[in-house]
């Protein structure tokens, strides 16, 4: 068992498919690591430079827990705080993600052999939309818990939009 936990580490959770072809959510399955190196591959061969989602986290930490993140140019250019509705300062801002930072975050991980990983990905864009990692079972507070919805894939020709 302990030569597959390798395979297992990134696991990807989608639903499968039901009738009449619509995917239920309350059904996952799980594959293996291949699964994350498509979903990379998807994301990366359109090649999204400007787009925007929502985060939300799951943590004991100062930073808020539900935001609006803008990237153009491959860049975070805006965090809004969506429980106040206030922009975040740059030096705020500048520890949230783009989408590439989440799967090299993926990447950092996968190499501490986590004890617990699953990783659930949007099904045509290839971003991740659910990030769960518990580094150990032994430690209090050492997981990664972040949701993304609400993407948004922008104009890179169209002026920035305003915060949300």
């Amino acid at each position: 068992m302990k030569a597959l936990r390798p395979l297992l580490y990134v696991l990807l959770a989608l639903p499968s498919v039901g009738p009449a072809g619509t995917p239920p959510d309350d059904e996952p399955r799980i594959v293996t690591a291949s699964s994350f190196l498509s979903a990379r591959d998807n994301w990366e061969q359109n090649d999204y430079q400007d787009y925007r989602y929502t985060l939300e986290q799951e943590c004991y930490c100062p930073q808020p827990k539900r935001t609006r993140v803008t990237v153009r140019a491959g860049r975070v250019t805006g965090v809004t705080d969506l429980g106040t509705g206030r922009p975040l300062s740059a030096a705020e801002a500048a520890g949230y993600p783009t989408v590439s930072g989440l799967f090299r975050l993926i990447d950092r991980s996968v190499g501490k052999r986590p004890d617990s990983m699953t990783i659930v990905y949007h099904r045509s864009l290839g971003y991740p939309e659910r990030i769960r990692i518990d580094f150990s079972y032994r430690v209090a507070d050492d997981e990664l818990d972040y949701r993304l919805s609400g993407m948004e894939i922008l104009d890179p020709r169209a002026p920035a939009p305003a915060p949300d």
